[in-house]
């Protein structure tokens, strides 16, 4: 069972026609199924990725919390909200998806590419600016994701960001934003290194 669904590929990460188009739906549904998992054994570390499989329909706990979201209290003593891969519009998988999608395909397949309207038609437009903003967005995710597992680490203690770098992986084409408690997280954990075994 995916995580992922077509919903979940809205506002600045839409895939056009992924409802009409059966090549558009068989792409993306390969992507799907490729790219998850591939994200979460990476984000999460197999071990936790296994037991998030084997407790993906639970309807309470902690792997439900993992799944639709939670409150939990960072390292500042500041209470946040990690808002869950379930959630519309704040699903980091989706965005990981889609910047491969869009990277693989654009070049070859209009359908794919990122369009603009003119007055009388359509004109490609080049897609960079769209996957570093999915990227982007992506990374600024996983940041949150990582400080509620590591709050949490009683309940996730197989989470492989406590034994390495957490893998909030760097921005796209050196396009930086403020993160304030990455600094933190590096100093009290000794993570002084970013990991990138996305492939990107």
């Amino acid at each position: 069972m995916a995580l992922t669904l077509y919903t979940h590929f809205t506002n600045n990460i839409v895939l056009p026609n992924t409802s009409t188009n059966d090549v558009i739906t068989d792409v993306l549904a390969e992507s799907v199924n490729k790219y998850e998992d591939k994200y979460l054994n990476t984000i999460l570390g197999y071990a936790l990725n296994k037991l998030l499989q084997a407790n993906i329909d639970a309807t309470s706990g902690i792997y439900y919390d993992l799944i639709n979201g939670a409150e939990y209290t960072d390292l500042t003593g500041t209470l946040q909200k990690w808002q869950g891969f379930a959630t519309i519009g704040s699903n980091p998988i989706a965005n990981y998806i889609y910047y491969w999608v869009i990277r693989q395909n654009v070049t070859t397949t209009m359908d794919i590419g990122v369009r603009m309207a003119n007055a009388e038609n359509m004109i490609n437009v080049s897609a960079m600016n769209k996957m570093m903003s999915a990227w982007n967005e992506m990374v600024d995710f996983n940041y949150r994701l990582h400080e509620y597992l590591y709050a949490n680490k009683i309940s996730f203690p197989t989470y492989i960001g406590l034994k390495y770098p957490p893998p909030c992986y760097p921005y796209f084409s050196g396009y930086i934003q403020p993160y304030t408690n990455l600094a933190l997280y590096r100093e009290q954990q000794g993570m002084f290194q970013t990991i990138n075994s996305f492939g990107f």
